[in-house]
């Protein structure tokens, strides 16, 4: 996909510029939906870009600009980086505000400006007061949960804290595992090469986790795997099943493949981590909830290329 006809990259001066532009794996494409990577780009001739932008990072020149809502000039290099997919809305009332987050679309920033789901919320719901009790990585899609009152985030906290709040991420593996189900608690510290990072065991931050798993489902080329957390730590099902012998496709922070190769000489190729939450269920009060949530395109294409089937 292209940014309308005949856009390339043809600034060649500034290495800063091409060095983003080598990072970058797909182009942008005006009306459509960007993919979540970035192109920089220069239109080598006249092209008519939308008046503004919203809900993305800008970068001018190689420069980061917050621009929410400001026009950018057709002759400027940029670098866009939005989401796939827009949010969807799955669930709202007086109480909670359930969100299907698509992949490349961070739950939380630390800036005000940066694009993430929390912004998008405010942006759409001014009156709200929106409190996110789980969090997605940017490349990880699926349900995320808000507490709209003090009294919903009280009863969320203690689900959790009863064990009645339950998860349910699918994530895909190339890799397979003896047993067919099982527990994983190794615990999760802070990577000491990388503080974005976690490592499986003892170190700087440890903290308990336990994560219960079941093989789904398997194909001769790949493993579908069901991951339920018991505790919430950062990177958790993505450290845990690295620790394992079987990182998720797709996730190179953690030893996952981004590519394979078939035997008919097809690849297949996973573009971000092959994860998401598909369900998410607790106690409300005398009653329970449910929400749940396919994969979005980009995982049922993968799997299904993989030789598997979503139900």
């Amino acid at each position: 996909m292209g940014v309308g006809a005949g856009v390339r990259s043809d600034n060649r001066d500034n290495s800063n510029q091409r060095r983003l532009a080598r990072r970058t794996e797909a182009r942008l494409a005006w009306p459509h939906p960007p993919s979540s990577s970035g192109h920089l780009c220069k239109p080598s001739r006249p092209v008519k870009p939308p008046s503004r932008f919203s809900e993305t990072r800008v970068y001018l020149d190689a420069r980061a600009s917050c621009l929410p809502g400001s026009p950018v000039p057709a002759s400027v290099p940029v670098l866009v980086s939005v989401p796939v997919q827009a949010p969807e809305i799955i669930f709202r009332d007086s109480d909670l505000l359930v969100v299907h987050k698509p992949p490349g679309l961070p739950t939380t920033a630390p800036s005000a400006e940066d694009a993430c789901l929390v912004r998008w919320i405010e942006e759409r719901f001014p009156a709200l007061h929106a409190h996110p009790t789980s969090r997605l990585d940017s490349p990880v899609s699926g349900l995320v949960t808000f507490a709209l009152n003090k009294a919903a985030n009280e009863r969320l906290l203690e689900a959790r804290r009863s064990g009645t709040y339950e998860r349910l991420y699918l994530g895909i593996t190339l890799h397979d595992l003896e047993a067919p189900e099982g527990t994983w608690s190794w615990p999760i510290s802070i990577d000491p090469n990388n503080a974005k990072l976690r490592i499986a065991g003892a170190g700087k931050g440890e903290r308990d986790a336990r994560t219960r798993y079941e093989v789904s489902a398997r194909t001769p080329y790949a493993s579908l795997l069901h991951l339920m957390p018991e505790t919430g730590r950062t990177h958790q099902l993505r450290v845990h099943a690295a620790q394992a012998g079987v990182p998720l496709f797709g996730d190179r922070a953690y030893g996952g493949e981004r590519r394979l190769s078939l035997g008919d000489g097809s690849v297949v190729s996973a573009r971000r981590v092959m994860l998401h939450c598909a369900r998410v269920g607790f106690r409300w009060g005398s009653t329970s909830k449910r929400f749940e949530a396919r994969p979005p395109q980009d995982m049922e294409r993968v799997w299904t290329a993989l030789g598997g089937i979503f139900g």
